[in-house]
């Protein structure tokens, strides 16, 4: 858990339809996260994330935003190394894995994958730290 204190911030990407935030803060033992976007002056939160340990393993637990239904998914961490944290629920629909890469201590690379339609996507994120 202290290596991924390194996530505590703010972190933006551009896109071609606006910007993509992450913000995360420590709250006693887990990291917690909440994702949105931002187009023109409407921002819309996406997701709200706790990183923390749930049923003795570290987890990415997140819960999209919008669905009073939403429920959180619980990933576990299945590989580490200093800067490079791999998430895994084989048995959720899309995603099934999580990556967060740190290049340094300013970029972070998010690759979310999974099935769909019967064949292996990827969705890539490059995030710089604004604070």
């Amino acid at each position: 858990m202290q290596a991924l204190r390194v996530l505590t911030g703010s972190w933006k990407m551009q896109t071609q339809k606006g910007e993509i935030w992450e913000r995360w803060q420590q709250e006693q033992q887990q990291l917690k996260g909440v994702s949105f976007s931002v187009k023109a002056k409407d921002t819309t939160q996406l997701e709200d994330v706790i990183l923390g340990i749930h049923n003795g393993k570290l987890s990415y637990a997140p819960r999209t935003s919008g669905d009073a239904e939403s429920k959180r998914v619980y990933f576990t961490l299945v590989k580490q190394t200093a800067m490079r944290f791999e998430f895994e629920n084989l048995q959720h629909d899309f995603p099934q894995r999580i990556v967060y890469n740190f290049i340094g201590t300013d970029s972070l690379h998010a690759l979310i994958e999974g099935p769909i339609n019967g064949s292996l996507q990827q969705q890539h994120y490059y995030y710089k730290r604004v604070q």
